[in-house]
């Protein structure tokens, strides 16, 4: 725990307290520092601001925590500099603001405002315009504006323009971020070893068009599977029972050959 502030003496004592309760008598005494006059003159105590925030860092990082985000790229780092920058904005209206109750407690009073800031701050789509459609769509539904979720949007009825922007408020929250991307991406300039001839559907034999279906299927081709690619692709079924091993062998040798490449270059 951080000693109090010797220009702010304090009448408790922190090695006979828990420190949870420490936190609270200590913070509401810091605040009876802080001169009536009014709020700009009360912001310009940073010091007393400073030890507020140590003696709370905890809160504003639950704060933080506890604050949902649209926006995947959004650390917990992210969420919490940004709780701390809007509390230094606004922690010396705790306890003197006109406008807001002055008997809550000091989580009380900065749990919602502070979640709103990182919200307003973070979220991909703007607070505004979300809350403005979201409360025209809750209206139709009957829910809260803040209750509205993407199941909800087929029962919604709004011009088209207003239900795309709804339905990409929502859909910032399912993009994939870029490890799952590249997982997907071709590099420039690596070889890729026939992987893709595999895959084609261009073949410029039958051994090539087995060996493609072998590779769908996972698994070889039986009597039954060579029958069935012989009907679709109207391909006479001793045709392909003679290419049938080719085919294997094929895909054995390519198998090896990229077995041998990964334990090469990894």
């Amino acid at each position: 725990m951080i000693p109090p502030n010797p220009r702010y003496p304090s009448q408790y004592d922190q090695g006979e307290m828990q420190e949870v309760d420490y936190v609270k008598v200590r913070t509401l005494e810091l605040y009876t520092y802080l001169p009536q006059d009014s709020l700009e003159h009360r912001f310009q105590f940073t010091d007393i601001r400073d030890e507020i925030l140590e003696l709370n860092y905890k809160l504003l990082c639950w704060i933080a925590a506890n604050t949902f985000v649209a926006n995947t790229s959004a650390t917990y780092e992210d969420k919490v500099q940004s709780c701390i920058l809007h509390f230094c904005e606004i922690w010396h209206k705790f306890k003197f603001a006109s406008k807001y109750r002055t008997d809550l407690s000091f989580a009380v009073f900065f749990k919602p405002r502070l979640s709103e800031e990182i919200q307003r701050e973070l979220n991909l789509v703007k607070y505004s315009i979300e809350r403005t459609l979201k409360m025209e769509a809750g209206a139709q539904l009957g829910k809260f504006w803040s209750k509205v979720t993407y199941e909800d949007l087929k029962d919604v009825h709004l011009p088209e323009d207003k239900m795309k922007a709804l339905q990409a408020m929502f859909g910032v929250l399912y993009w994939a971020d870029l490890d799952v991307h590249s997982l997907y991406q071709r590099a420039d300039g690596i070889k890729n070893y026939g992987a893709e001839a595999l895959y084609s559907d261009n073949y410029d034999s039958l051994p090539s068009l087995l060996v493609h279906e072998m590779v769908e299927q996972e698994s070889l081709l039986d009597d039954k599977a060579l029958l069935k690619i012989s009907e679709i692709n109207d391909i006479p079924y001793d045709e392909l029972e003679q290419a049938r091993p080719i085919a294997e062998e094929k895909l054995k040798r390519y198998l090896i050959d990229k077995i041998s490449v990964t334990d090469t270059f990894g």
